[in-house]
């Protein structure tokens, strides 16, 4: 179950979940305009030539383990088990988490329109634009989600350890299997996440609502 915010709790954990969200986001934002500045090119040839020379084989599981086609049942199962266990505002949260992180994704490409790196052989059959890597944003939104929702709160710093690494090794693949420049995985990354927390925190003050306006 969401835990829900103690009293004065919007001025600490919620606050700075929000406030951190908001700087991903906007961080992300810095990303985009960093590139259409063209400020990121040397950065971005760097580690792509740097890590195209990886095992394909290996970089390629983590990028299957985030497929849309993979995130998406798995977020299906999740909520449906949420709802089961009738939490049904941490079925919201992730729902949400998941599904907004999409369509914000899809609007960003369709913004930015950037191309994909052609400067190696890509490994992996792509299509669209390449900011912000999809794979990155959606693996970062439901790792984080299934950690936040899902795993007990004595585990749960456990869980989001397991999230940030899952997220990183996914983000890694799509640049070594040269569809994706470095800054457009990071920009997922951040969006993602934040996308994560403010989800994450504007429901602990609903659900706080929620249940004083029960008690009272």
């Amino acid at each position: 179950m969401l835990k829900p915010v103690r009293r004065g709790e919007p001025g600490g954990a919620v606050a700075r979940a929000i406030g951190g969200g908001v700087l991903l986001l906007l961080g992300a934002v810095l990303i985009g305009l960093a590139i259409a500045a063209g400020w990121t090119d040397g950065l971005d040839r760097a580690g792509l030539s740097a890590l195209s020379n990886g095992p394909a084989g290996f970089w390629l599981i983590w990028t299957r383990l985030a497929d849309s086609h993979v995130r998406i049942p798995v977020a299906i199962l999740a909520v449906a088990l949420l709802v089961a266990r009738r939490d049904r505002f941490a079925a919201a949260g992730l729902l949400v988490t998941v599904g907004g992180a999409l369509g914000l994704n899809a609007l960003a490409k369709d913004l930015v329109a950037r191309p994909r790196p052609t400067l190696f052989p890509h490994g992996d059959p792509v299509d669209g634009f390449s900011f912000p890597s999809g794979h990155s944003e959606g693996a970062a939104a439901l790792a984080l989600g299934l950690a936040l929702y899902l795993a007990p709160p004595r585990w749960r710093g456990w869980a989001v350890a397991a999230a940030l690494l899952f997220m990183t090794l996914v983000g890694l693949s799509r640049v070594a299997l040269g569809v994706h420049w470095p800054s457009d995985v990071l920009a997922g990354w951040c969006e993602g996440a934040g996308f994560a927390l403010i989800v994450r925190a504007t429901l602990s003050v609903i659900t706080r609502w929620a249940r004083l306006r029960r008690a009272g």
